[in-house]
């Protein structure tokens, strides 16, 4: 739903996470928190207007006139499933752990975040 139209415009996603404390992987906990938070955001409906859907991007990349549709109830989900998840293991002698506490992440030989 980010694609309003097709090679000329499109919603740009930026995410701003910060964590206040963390007793394991930050990586982890920020990844599990953007994704909790896409799940329930919904992207307003856009139609631009003019051009006629499918054609060619307006020349000299000037800009779509758009026509935003303010009701919440005509807004899309936005679809969360390709944001990454992160998983971290670390090595505790012969095992392997996830969801270390920041204690065992300091006994661990070494951690590898997938």
């Amino acid at each position: 739903p980010l694609c309003i139209r097709r090679g000329a415009q499109c919603w740009e996603l930026r995410v701003h996470a910060q964590l206040i404390s963390c007793d394991g992987c930050p990586l982890d906990a920020l990844a599990l928190g953007v994704r909790a938070a896409l799940q329930s955001t919904r992207v307003p409906r856009m139609t631009a207007v003019g051009g006629g859907e499918g054609g060619p991007p307006p020349s000299g990349g000037a800009p779509l006139d758009l026509d935003l549709d303010e009701s919440l109830d005509e807004s899309l989900p936005f679809d969360a499933s390709g944001v990454p998840l992160f998983l971290t293991v670390s090595n505790l002698g012969p095992h392997l752990v996830a969801d270390c506490s920041a204690a065992e992440r300091r006994a661990a030989g070494s951690a590898l975040s997938l």
